[in-house]
């Protein structure tokens, strides 16, 4: 029981695997999920939706920058 990743097609995002219910973000890949979900301090399950959503645009920033740092 915990935090898991749903992966579709085109997207992919959080669900709890006691309550069965999709949260977050829809994300891009399985790997930014994963990404995403190692990035945060505690469990995704914890912040309120607003918060995780900030959270996630904030994860996007800042890998952003590092890609921009790695192609240069």
């Amino acid at each position: 029981m915990g935090c898991r990743i749903l992966i579709e097609r085109d997207y992919a995002c959080f669900y709890c695997s006691t309550s069965m219910v999709a949260f977050g973000p829809l994300m891009a890949d399985e790997e930014e999920a994963e990404s995403f979900m190692k990035w945060l301090p505690d469990d995704p399950r914890v912040y309120e939706e607003k918060k995780l959503l900030d959270l996630f645009s904030q994860f996007q920033e800042e890998r952003e920058v590092e890609n921009d740092r790695a192609n240069n």
